[in-house]
Order: structure tokens, then sequence, then C-alpha cells
């Protein structure tokens, strides 16, 4: 089974191939396109050689199942057989409509993106755009929020990519020229766009669930830029990352941080071990 996609980004254009064969994998990903390897639901998993971008695990159909019978209903015990006599064209065909349902443009582009080493775009409004940090930002940056260099570097490698989530920029538009902001394709170095502060999600020892963080400077203070862009980031915890809960960490001194908590739907729940002094502990139901 192969199937080809493409995406244009930033004039480039990207192929993306989901394959469940070893050898035209490694050939797509050797030319340099995106590779999403799948694999079946109760097969064996199949030793590749490289790290796809993405690993698919797909149904086997119903009617390819029943093809067999020399073995009982458990999958797991004979996959290659069941796969075998399922025809291929019939397979093929229920496979399109898989990855069709499993690889909605939004995360085609994001591998596309990600394959070019482009900062994600994880959300906009009206009035900002919500996306990864790339060290093209940095100059940037107000120096109250900005990292060091090599704090930013490992920060893109490890959190971003490993994670699939992290602390993010938030970017207010240009509102002088609305009609450039194709952002699905632009980072703010392209345009006139303001980095006005950070919010996303985070990681602590003494939390069970992703810690909800933001940060805007002071000049962007005051007029709900943290509480639209906090939003935005509980959509993206509940719709893309599907998370069932996010937790909350605010010093208890901080009565704007905490009313913008309050407002958000966070409630205060016990200090777990490991609390930091002088905080108050929140969570959030998504």
């Amino acid at each position: 089974m192969r199937k080809k996609y493409t995406r244009q980004i930033n004039d480039i254009e990207v192929e993306i191939i989901a394959t469940d064969n070893p050898s035209d994998a490694r050939q797509a990903a050797d030319k340099g396109s995106v590779v999403v390897w799948i694999e079946y639901d109760g097969g064996q998993a199949t030793d590749i050689d490289f790290h796809p971008a993405l690993i698919l695990q797909a149904p086997v159909p119903a009617s390819c199942k029943k093809t067999n019978e020399h073995h009982d209903s458990n999958l797991n015990e004979c996959p290659d057989e069941y796969l075998n006599e399922c025809p291929d064209e019939y397979l093929e065909e229920c496979l399109d409509e898989y990855l069709d349902e499993c690889l909605p443009d939004t995360l085609l582009t994001s591998l596309a993106r990600r394959h070019l080493n482009l900062p994600l775009i994880i959300a906009e409004t009206d009035r900002l755009i919500i996306r990864e940090l790339s060290m093209d930002d940095l100059p940037n940056i107000h120096e109250s929020i900005r990292p060091d260099t090599e704090h930013a570097r490992t920060y893109i490698e490890s959190m971003y990519k490993l994670w699939g989530f992290g602390i993010w920029l938030v970017i207010l538009k240009d509102q002088r020229n609305e009609a450039t902001h194709s952002h699905k394709y632009h980072s703010n170095h392209e345009s006139h766009d303001t980095i006005i502060g950070k919010a996303g999600l985070g990681t602590r020892d003494e939390c069970s669930f992703p810690d909800l963080g933001y940060e805007i400077i002071p000049k962007y203070r005051r007029q709900g830029y943290a509480k639209e862009a906090s939003l935005s980031v509980i959509d993206f915890a509940k719709s893309v990352l599907e998370l069932s809960k996010l937790s909350l960490v605010c010093d208890k001194e901080n009565a704007a941080s905490l009313s913008l908590a309050a407002s958000l739907g966070f409630y205060s729940v016990s200090a777990p071990d490991g609390a930091l002094p002088g905080h108050v502990y929140l969570e959030r139901e998504l």
C-alpha cells in the first residue's frame, strides 16, 4: 500500500508518502520525502532502520479477516495470513479512506513544516498567532522572556519534537495589513507582527497533567491577550492532543493570574508532594 500527498510550504513542494512497504519507505526517506509508516492492528511490528515522521495503526478490514478459514479470530496469531488473503484492491480502497480520515490537511501541513524545520502554527485568532519558537525569532523577542541561544535550540529539539507541545510564542498580528496574513506558511520575521509574550503547555514532576503557562510582556497587558492565547492553548490540548485535564501552578500573591485562571475554568486542588512553596495548584477538565 502506498499513497502520496503533497504540500506547498514557502514555495517548496513537500512530498508525503504513506506506505506499509519497508523498501518503499526507505527509498522515500532517502529521496527526502516525509514518511508515514503504516502498521496493521494486531500485526507484528516491522523492524525499520529509520524514524518515520508518523506511525499509523491501520485496522484490517473485517471482510479481510473473514476470508481466512484456517485460524480463529485472534488476529495477533496470524496477521500475515489475513492480509495475504485479502484482495489488494479492497485493502487499498479501505486504507485510502482510512488515511484520508487520519491525515487531515492540518496534520499533513504540520508534517511538512516539521520536515523543513519550520515552526508549527498552533492556533490563530482574530488578533493573535500562537506558534512554535524558531531560532530566527530570538532577536525579536523581548529580553524579559527571551531564552538564551543554547536553551532555545535544546528546547526546540527536545520539547517540540519529542513531546509535541511546549511553551509557544504569542504573536500580535500586524493590524495595518490583514491581507498579508497567510500564517499557515509564514513566520513572524516575514511580516510586521510582534511577539508579545508566550503561552503553552509544560511538564512538572509534581503535576499529573501538562501545565498551562502564560506570560505577556508589560506593554501589552490588560488587553485580554493572555486569556485569548490561553483559550487557544486549551482548545489545542483538548482537540489535538486529546488531553482530559490540565494543571496550572500560580504564585499565590499574583492576583491577576489567579483571576485569569478562574475565568479559564481552573479550580484549586490540594498541593501535591513536592509542591513549590507559596504557590497554588489548580486543575481544569477538558
